[in-house]
């Protein structure tokens, strides 16, 4: 379940490393997430949404995803993230938190970096 939630995360820093994260100015978009593992026989499904304004300055993921172990329901999982600037917002339904992350964008290398790193 965290590995989602960091999958997430590393997808959320790999779009800050563009200068416009899309070639359009908004939009939402809507898909269905399928996974399968035939090594523990888990399969996650569920629906993520992704909004997003001003070529991307401004982003919000809603996911929920269902875990099952061996066919039987294991754990719904729900998460937001909102990308503004430089900061990732997380909230975890689940365990009633929210994450925050401050990002620094390193312009000679166009690469994130952790500003606690």
């Amino acid at each position: 379940m965290k590995k989602m939630a960091f999958l997430l995360f590393v997808c959320a820093i790999t779009l800050f490393s563009q200068t416009n994260r899309y070639e359009i100015k908004s939009g939402i978009v809507e898909y269905d997430v399928i996974a399968v593992s035939n090594i523990q026989n888990l399969t996650t499904e569920g629906t993520s949404v992704l909004l997003f304004k001003d070529f991307g300055k401004l982003e919000l993921i809603d996911e929920r995803l269902v875990h099952k172990l061996n066919g039987l329901e294991d754990e719904e999982e729900r998460n937001i993230t909102k990308i503004l600037k430089n900061k990732i917002l997380t909230v975890d339904f689940n365990d009633e938190v929210i994450y925050s992350q401050d990002l620094d964008v390193d312009d000679d290398l166009a690469n994130i970096k952790n500003k606690d790193t």
